[in-house]
Order: C-alpha cells, then structure tokens, then sequence
C-alpha cells in the first residue's frame, strides 16, 4: 500500500453525499494514504524554479527510500554509475526511476462529499475575510507612505530621481546617490535591515479607530468562515508519464538512452514492469513471496526493534558492504514464517516475544563474555537505552502529564529562550496555545526538519532528510546535562514530586516508595528507602523531594530498558 495503494484498492474516494464516510472508502483511503510516504521527503521554496531538475531529484529520493526500506540494498550508489560493490547497474537504477515518473504528489479530501459541498458553499466567508484583510493594509500602506514622503522631503530632487531609476538599471553615479536615500529608509524601519525591524508608523486618530475596527470584524469574520478542508499528500497518477533517460554521472541535464520501468535485472527473475502501472507491478513484486529480500528485511527489522542489534546489523544494506547475517537460518525461517501467515506482523511480534532469546536476562555472564563479549549469539539480551521520543513520553508519563489524545494536527511545543534563538524566523514557530497540548505524545510534535527539537537531536533522534534503518546510540556530556539541568526536566522533576504528595499523603516513605513504583515498576530495596529518606531528612525545604525525583529520573534503570 505505501509503494502503489492507490491502484491496489482502486475506485473513487470522492465520498458519497453522506453524513459520514462509507467503509468501503475509508478502507481506499486507508491504502492510498500508505502512499504518503513517497511525499515527505525534503522540499526547497527555491526548487519551483528548476522544475526539471526538482522532479529528477524527487525520483532518486524515491527509488533510494524503496531500495533501502523494502529490499535492504543502497541503490543509490547506482545513481552515477554501476554499484562498485552489488550486482546494480546505473540502468536498474533509472529504470527504477521510470516506476515511478508517471505520478506526483496528490491532495485528497479526508471528509465526506456532504463537507465538500458546505465548504464551497462557505466559500463567500472567505472572501469577506480577505476584504477585510485588504482594508487593513490599505490603512496601513497610507500610513506608511506618508513616513515615506517624510523622509524622501530631506533629500534633493537628484538623489529622489537616482532612487526612482530600477536598481539593476542605475549607473554607478545613481547608485552612490540612491544610497544615501535606501539608508535613511532602511532607518525609518521603511526597508528590511538586519535586525527585521519594522517602521514605526503613526496612525492619525480617524485610521486607528478604523484600523482597530476592521481588525475585530476580521476576527469575528475569520471564526465564523468555514474551516479549510481537510485533505492528505497521497501519490497519484501525474496523467502522463514522463521518459527517463540515462544521465552521465547524474547529471539531470544530459541525456543519453530512453530507459523503460523495471526492477533491478539481478534480482527480476524476468518479472516485467513495463506495464501500465508499473507501480503496481512494483508493489505485487516486493510481496511475491518467491522474492528473496523483502520478508527478510521485515524481519530482520522487527527482530532489530525487538532486540536492539538486527540478525543482520546493516537493515538498510544487505549488499557486500553490510554485515552479514549472524544467524542467517533463523532470518530465513522468519521470513518465511511471516509470508506463511500471511504477513501479519502481528503474528511476528508474538513469535519473537515469546522465544527464549526475547526472555532471556541482559546480566552479564563471565564465561560467556570471554567467549562473545558483543553478545552476536545472543546468551543474553541487550541492554537498551530508550530512545528520544519514548524517553520524553515516559518522563511525561511519570509525572503524570502525558496527554494520550490521539490523532490530529501536529503539536508545536513551547521553546526556552536558549533554543528560540537558534529559529531564524519566530513566525515558523506558531506554538500551541493549550497548554495541554505541550504534553501530547512525541509522535505527535511537529518536525521541522531545518530545526529539529534540541532534546531529540540530543538524544540521537535521526535526520528526517534521509531514510534511517538504524539509529546512533552516542554517550555524551551534553545529555546528562540535558537531563540534570534542562527547564523541562526540572519542570517534570516538580510535577512527579506533586504527584506523589497528592498521591501518598505526607508520609516520606510512602512518597519514595510511589515514586519508585512510577519510574521503575517496582519498590526500592531496603538500602535504597534508607538511602532516600535519609536525603530528604537532610533537606527539609519543600523542594527536597523534586530534587530527590530529579535524580531518580536520572538512573540509568529509568534510562535504560534491562
């Protein structure tokens, strides 16, 4: 469904006049919202204007993310020239790319047919919204022409004519003359300097109580407007379809030999996908089950989560260049295991959760250590830091914050004043303004991929530029310090010691003893409950207690998954 749900489940999802929307087309809609994935890469303003060379891009993105994520292997080393080290020629790569150059990116409604039609008709509400709007910069280009006609009145009429005359059409002489007025306009506020400053422009009485008139009616006006409608990034059919040609070393702009769609030839088994819709053939290909890489890529991927360190240790490189399988019967027997069952990862899941390898204790074992200190053959189960997102749930979860509303709009936190002054525009940042909202889970927050949040990327949350099979695990200074010293893990430190005051009453014991089942699931030890109330006995101020949960939230058995 990612590589081609749209013509998979094909049929129309312009909804029927309903109320709600029909199964049959939530179901469509389900499948070709799995194309999405093929919409997200990374996007520059600056590419509308090199629309030939922005498509050529898109389409090396999208056949790297496939070979990778579906079949293990770094096609995109065949972009320039044949693969030095996996049987891949530069054709496989281009013809991969003609799979998919007869779609694009599509925007489609996720509402009923009854909402489209209210929204249409709503239609004119925009339009008084954006008379409004209108209106007041009107008022506010009036004010500002009169400062421009204050300022210009200081200089004579040659310096006014040179600034007049186009810049790319001055002579030297006017631009030296011209100068002198675009600094003094750039002063006033007038022009955009360094520091954004805006003009400060005067209103007379009459346009501001105009001004400020017309600012209510807009708000009243944008409230009472219909929503936009709500629509998702699926792939589509473009309606044509695009030749491909070879380039010479990647070079967009030369062309050599038309290439037609097909799969790479070393791995096709004269399976065809010169057809009329090559994605589609793309898609029942990487599911056949007499192909050999797609199920064992899964696996070796949920075997990869499950324990930290895949049966092969490369998931996105099964090529020469990746590690090879450690126990490579056991992948085999996976994937087939899960195409028996009908590719349920469901099913999966169960059976590597209830093996003996999953089960087994991550304590060390002398003996064994001496035989296989990086635990390859698995004697025991790797130890495990939790990741960034789920690190920042459970200390939410700890303290008793964690918002788990489901599904919506991404979530734009609140940022300290350290890390807003990494943002070169504030205005990208529109935070959320329910403060409940601030706590919502990490899936849910907002990517900006030009400014990734500091405690993610901190804690080795990936680039989201480019596809990732596996994630850093780094030790560094910078995340105790994040954990000890940051505002919002100070914050959490505060609000799980309330938790345990509301929660246990005012007896200490209690506190540690709900405090420890929060973070650990279990009650401390005799010499830990000493330990801890001995601190809180040495402290009797009422920020005790937080800086005794500041430390707990610090343990390596909070930070780490034994």
């Amino acid at each position: 469904e990612q590589v081609a749900g749209d013509l998979l489940w094909p049929g129309d999802i312009d909804y029927e006049g309903t109320f709600e929307v029909p199964a049959p087309k939530l179901r469509k809609l389900e499948a070709r919202i799995g194309t999405g994935m093929y919409t997200i890469g990374p996007v520059y303003h600056e590419a509308g204007l090199f629309s030939g060379q922005a498509r050529y891009e898109w389409l090396t993105d999208v056949v790297d993310t496939t070979g990778e994520t579906f079949l293990g292997l770094t096609l995109g080393c065949a972009r320039c020239h044949n693969h030095k080290f996996d049987p891949v020629t530069q054709k496989d790569y281009h013809a991969m790319m003609a799979v998919f150059a007869g779609s694009e990116e599509r925007e489609v409604p996720v509402i009923p047919k009854f909402n489209i039609y209210g929204f249409k008709s709503g239609y004119p509400s925009w339009l008084k919204v954006e008379e409004l709007k209108a209106a007041v910069a009107r008022i506010d280009e009036t004010a500002r022409q009169r400062v421009v006609e204050r300022v210009r009145s200081r200089f004579p009429k040659d310096v006014i004519a040179a600034y007049e005359v186009p810049k790319d059409k001055r002579t030297a002489e006017q631009r030296k003359l011209a100068g002198t007025l675009e600094l003094a306009m750039t002063e006033a506020g007038l022009q955009e300097n360094a520091e954004g400053k805006e003009a400060d422009i005067s209103y007379t009485e009459e346009e501001q109580q105009r001004k400020e008139k017309l600012i209510f009616q807009l708000g009243q006006a944008t409230l009472k407007a219909n929503p936009v409608m709500q629509t998702a990034t699926v792939l589509g059919d473009a309606g044509w379809t695009p030749e491909v040609f070879m380039t010479r070393r990647g070079d967009w702009r030369s062309k050599g030999d038309k290439v037609n769609a097909a799969f790479p030839a070393v791995l096709a088994n004269n399976r065809s996908a010169d057809t009329a819709q090559p994605r589609k053939a793309l898609a029942e290909w990487l599911t056949d089950p007499e192909q050999p890489l797609t199920a064992r890529v899964i696996a070796n991927r949920v075997w990869h989560w499950h324990f930290g360190r895949g049966i092969v240790a490369t998931p996105g490189d099964f090529g020469r260049q990746g590690e090879a399988p450690t126990h490579p019967e056991l992948l085999d027997w996976l994937a087939s295991e899960l195409t028996t069952h009908d590719w349920s990862l469901k099913h999966l899941h169960q059976v590597i959760m209830l093996s003996d390898a999953y089960r087994r204790s991550s304590q060390p074992d002398e003996a064994n250590s001496k035989l296989d200190a990086d635990n390859r053959f698995l004697w025991r189960m790797n130890r495990q830091r939790a990741d960034a997102e789920t690190l920042r749930d459970s200390v939410l979860a700890a303290s008793g914050r964690l918002n788990e509303k489901m599904g919506g709009r991404p979530v734009i936190p609140p940022l300290t004043k350290e890390e807003s002054s990494g943002l070169w525009a504030h205005d990208q940042w529109p935070e959320a303004l329910d403060a409940s909202e601030h706590n919502r889970r990490s899936v849910y927050l907002y990517v900006k991929r030009t400014f990734p949040l500091p405690m993610m990327t901190t804690f080795d949350q990936p680039d989201n530029s480019v596809s990732c099979s596996r994630r850093d695990n780094t030790t560094v200074a910078p995340q105790a310090l994040t954990m000890m010293n940051s505002e919002f893990m100070l914050t959490q430190a505060g609000l799980l010691a309330e938790r345990a005051r509301r929660e246990q009453g005012a007896d200490t014991g209690k506190q540690v003893e709900g405090v420890w089942k929060l973070l650990y699931g279990r009650t401390p030890t005799a010499g830990e409950r000493a330990e801890a109330l001995a601190a809180l006995a040495k402290e009797t101020d009422a920020g005790a207690l937080t800086r005794l949960c500041l430390v707990l939230l610090n343990t390596n058995e909070f930070l780490y998954i034994d």
